[in-house]
């Protein structure tokens, strides 16, 4: 873990230094609108994640399954939950078939009544291609067919939100990878299994509201759609 401090000139950055050599150990200068992308996707990641967990404690209520044995299964079975760096690199996303099994989750949904706004999204970054002709219906009657399904789905969640990001960081002229990396330690979300998958409660802080509404008001006004973003709010 590590405190980040962007200013505009080095000056700066060692004058708001000095205030955290006390407590903290390490600490990483960037340039201002680095530091800027490393503290809104730690945040807006962190709610997009509460933002899942929600919506899986939502779809178990509305489905009448036992929510927190679907949550227990789905961090379990989710390279994406267990692992920081899976699902970051935009440029190896997860696809194929994966892809496909979301698409099929999400017109179970539909087809029973629940909107996932964040399937929604996530299928209008990926764009999964057209089914094989001899597709079968997949039935989701099956406690575990449909914790794996929902755990795969986060994976693509995860990916589509990096995807994002990535596509916002190339618009602004920052770069992405050191946006990443940073990240994936920092954000809790991402080392945390556990962090934001237990439904039914809202934001537990107010810097994660604020920074997704500021953040999305700051893409709107540079014409940005983000449906990733959009989805968490």
């Amino acid at each position: 873990k590590a405190t980040i401090i962007g200013g505009y000139d080095e000056r700066s950055r060692e004058t708001v230094a000095k205030a955290y050599k006390t407590i903290e150990k390490t600490i990483n200068f960037r340039a201002l609108e680095e530091a800027e992308e490393i503290k809104f996707l730690n945040n807006n990641y962190n709610a997009g994640k509460i933002s899942f967990g929600n919506e899986v404690f939502l779809i178990a209520s509305h489905l009448g399954i036992e929510a927190e044995q679907l949550r227990q299964k789905i961090v379990q079975k989710s390279s994406g939950i267990k692992y920081s760096k899976y699902g970051t690199f935009p440029r190896n996303p997860v696809n194929g078939s994966s892809l496909e099994r979301t698409l099929d989750l999400h017109t179970f949904l539909k087809n029973n009544g629940f909107n996932s706004e964040t399937l929604r999204a996530t299928l209008s970054v990926k764009k999964p291609k057209s089914y094989r002709k001899d597709k079968e219906t997949v039935n989701f009657s099956n406690t575990e067919k449909f914790s794996y399904y929902l755990a795969n789905a986060f994976n693509n969640y995860k990916s589509a939100f990096l995807i994002e990001r990535n596509r916002i960081c190339n618009i602004l002229g920052v770069d992405f990878d050191n946006v990443r990396d940073s990240v994936v330690v920092t954000a809790e979300g991402f080392w945390n299994p556990q962090y934001g998958t237990y439904g039914g409660l809202p934001f537990g802080v107010t810097c994660l509201p604020k920074d997704a509404a500021f953040y999305e008001t700051f893409l709107a006004e540079k014409g940005i759609y983000a449906p990733m973003l959009e989805a968490v709010i």
